[in-house]
């Protein structure tokens, strides 16, 4: 009995090792994170003999802003980067552990190394066979004072939801929407929120009186469904 027992935990053993892993292409792959109110992240991993190589992290603020390692003043982001970086390495994978003291940072670098590895894979078990992730992204669009920010997300490739904000570039503030000088740019931005989400699509009138605006607006959400297609 005892004999059989231990044929069949060596015959597991043997079938679990000799199984083989997920099967990747040579080459460099990039993906963008999900997105919330403090930003996004975005690798860009480079396989080679179904190992990973290399990870390059970057990671972008609320205000679309990418942040400067190199500067910045809270530690543990800063080292959380080269950390993760060495663990997604050293994992093959993006299953590993966030980083304490750059949990928040940590989940975005791990979606998005995940979608990159997925855009690398040579035959995915389970192919995703729409055209976008669904989940919330990110986007800008600049014009010589300020910058557009917007927020879309997407089920199924469709905009199931947007929101709209402004960066004054030469304050690095959010505009008021309560206080705006031109009063017509609040009711503006809500009619082309609900526009789109009514269409579940970009592809809207931009708003008389707001035309330019509109187009910047437009502008940004477009940036962020670019970051949301897989390619």
């Amino acid at each position: 009995m005892a004999k059989s027992i231990f044929s069949f935990l060596l015959f597991l053993f043997l079938l679990t090792a000799c199984s083989p892993g997920p099967q990747y292409k040579d080459g460099t792959f990039s993906a963008y994170s999900e997105a919330d109110d403090y930003g996004y992240a975005r690798a860009e991993v480079t396989l080679s003999g179904n190992e990973i190589t290399d990870v390059r992290l970057e990671e972008f603020t609320g205000k679309g802003e990418p942040l400067d390692f190199s500067t910045y003043i809270y530690q543990p982001t800063v080292e959380g980067v080269q950390v993760m970086k060495e663990r997604f390495i050293e994992a093959d994978s993006a299953n590993v552990d966030t980083y304490t003291g750059s949990t928040h940072s940590s989940k975005k670098y791990i979606d998005a190394v995940e979608k990159a590895l997925y855009l690398a894979l040579e035959d995915p078990e389970e192919k995703i066979e729409t055209d976008y992730w669904n989940g919330t992204f990110m986007g800008t669009a600049t014009n010589e004072n300020l910058r557009a920010v917007a927020w879309i997300s997407i089920k199924d490739d469709r905009v199931i939801d947007v929101f709209f904000n402004e960066v004054n570039l030469e304050t690095d503030e959010f505009f008021d929407w309560e206080n705006r000088e031109y009063e017509i740019l609040p009711e503006a931005r809500r009619e082309m929120q609900e526009r789109i989400v009514m269409e579940g699509s970009l592809d809207v009138d931009t708003f008389s009186g707001a035309t330019e605006s509109s187009e910047l607006w437009l502008e940004a959400a477009r940036d962020a469904k670019a970051k949301a297609r897989i390619e």
